[in-house]
């Protein structure tokens, strides 16, 4: 006898589809997917993170994987770069209407740590997003500092760069008028 994976009906003549769901089902999965919020990501660089690198490096921990052998490296991240910390930082925007050089300036903090500014030319966009209530999640991305690539043909390659970061806001999209 058939039944259903979801709602758990039986019957001998029962429709299910390739997931093994009944119609019924399927057409609630599909009413709550059309109803469901829809959000977008943007990115945005963060502005004057080279004059915080000591505070950024600081934020780092050591990634394990950075310490594997050349051999392991090629096996598991062939032509990558792995960087010698990771970071996994809270985030917050903060507004400095008392800034010097600019009243509408966004401070960036990653675990309480000034790591830089929303670009001046989008303090107004984010401001907007920020006061709609729309951004539902706000993360940051961070690279540099040391790291190794090995390659196919046995080279490993080691280098280092200043640490940068990027601002990640997950949106809701607005609602169609």
């Amino acid at each position: 006898m058939k039944k259903c994976l979801l709602c758990g009906r039986r019957g001998l003549f029962l429709r299910l589809d390739r997931s093994g769901l009944c119609p019924d089902c399927v057409q609630e999965i599909a009413r709550k997917r059309a109803a469901a919020p829809k959000y977008s990501k943007e990115t945005i660089k963060v502005a004057g993170t080279s004059f915080r690198q000591k505070e950024i490096k600081a934020l780092g921990e050591h990634n394990d994987d950075y310490d594997l052998t050349k051999k392991d490296l090629r096996e598991d991240f062939e032509g990558e770069k792995v960087f010698e910390l990771c970071f996994d930082p809270d985030v917050k925007l903060v507004p400095e209407p008392d800034n010097e050089h600019d009243p509408n300036a966004i401070r960036v903090e990653a675990d309480g740590v000034l790591i830089g500014y929303v670009p001046k030319a989008k303090t107004k966009h984010v401001r907007e997003l920020l006061a709609s209530g729309r951004v539902r999640f706000v993360d940051v991305e961070i690279k540099g500092g040391k790291y190794k690539v090995a390659y196919e043909d046995g080279d490993l390659q080691r280098g280092e760069y200043d640490f940068n970061a990027a601002l990640i806001l997950k949106i809701e999209e607005a609602p169609k008028t």
